[in-house]
């Protein structure tokens, strides 16, 4: 199990859920916002740092491989084979190429319209919201700079986003958000 808390990430064995045993940790010199894990990376947000990549291969010493300033507060990132798609309160979505982590390299952001809030992947798609603006999709295997293929506008868009398989998992059935007390699900 992987936890944050203020500016450390923490990992957890948790192979006895009855007696949770700590394995290590780092702590990053910002806040962290999010984080997602991706087999031995975990990509973390931290606050104005930006882009965290940690090898966590060893539980017992997490180790920084990489990392990318943002121009503002960096929330949270998802992934798609070598890229990275992170909400940057400032830049909206920024997509970083990881394919050598010590030396990431910016592939090119879209301004969200609104205050950026997150983003999820599911095979090449990435689905971004922002408040109070928009739901954006974006297909991360085109090549250049993250254009949407789709927007949807809607007065109360959520503040969190996660997708659900679809029929054999062919891509997702369901794309749900919830915030400011309202679920929503599109299709």
């Amino acid at each position: 199990a992987y936890i944050s808390a203020g500016r450390t990430l923490t990992i957890w064995d948790i192979s006895d859920p009855a007696a949770p045993e700590r394995r290590g940790s780092y702590t990053f010199p910002e806040e962290i916002w999010g984080f997602r894990l991706a087999g031995s990376r975990a990509y973390v947000g931290a606050n104005f740092y930006g882009l965290g990549i940690l090898d966590i291969s060893d539980p017992a010493a997490p180790a920084l491989a990489g990392a990318h300033k943002t121009l503002g507060q960096a929330k949270i990132g998802a992934v798609f084979d070598t890229k990275v798609v992170l909400i940057d309160h400032m830049e909206g979505l920024v997509m970083i190429d990881v394919s050598n982590e010590a030396e990431p390299v910016v592939l090119g952001s879209f301004f969200l319209d609104g205050y950026a809030r997150d983003v999820v992947t599911w095979g090449s798609f990435a689905y971004a919201v922002d408040s109070p603006s928009g739901l954006y999709v974006f297909d991360l295997s085109r090549p250049g700079p993250p254009e949407p293929v789709s927007v949807l506008h809607a007065p109360r868009t959520p503040r969190f986003i996660e997708a659900s398989s679809g029929a054999a998992n062919e891509g997702p059935a369901l794309v749900c958000g919830a915030g400011g007390g309202n679920l929503q699900i599109s299709d």
